[in-house]
């Protein structure tokens, strides 16, 4: 009966729990690591808020921090876009992963079944 009641398990609400944890929760925690959301936000912004005010200053200063500040919002950008282009490369293996995986999943009951039979032919020496 406990066998029963485990197959049933594995290839009903354990096959849709391990679906969700595949593809739901570790997309969910790659997105949150790399918080995609939050640099495609401030993708623009200047690098570490590194921006100098200069509201009551001569021209020549103002001339310089300004091209300081498209300085720092090049890096910026180029850190942040590096950066969502590694979460999304992760993201994209998870997917592979994670589809790999969720073929193999009804395979591994068998697996003790499949390995004594391979152990009795011989295959395995």
């Amino acid at each position: 009966m406990l066998l029963l009641d485990l197959i049933g398990w594995w290839y009903s609400r354990g096959w849709a729990w391990a679906l969700r944890q595949l593809f739901v929760v570790r997309a969910m925690r790659i997105i949150t690591f790399f918080s995609i959301g939050d640099l495609l936000k401030t993708l623009f912004a200047p690098f570490r808020q590194d921006a100098v005010e200069t509201r009551h200053a001569p021209v020549g200063v103002k001339m310089q921090a300004f091209g300081g500040n498209i300085i720092s919002r090049i890096f910026g950008f180029c850190i942040r876009l590096a950066l969502i282009a590694v979460g999304v490369t992760i993201l994209i293996f998870n997917f592979i992963l994670s589809v790999f995986a969720s073929l193999v999943w009804p395979l591994i009951p068998m697996g003790p079944v499949i390995a004594i039979i391979l152990l009795v032919s011989g295959v395995g020496l």
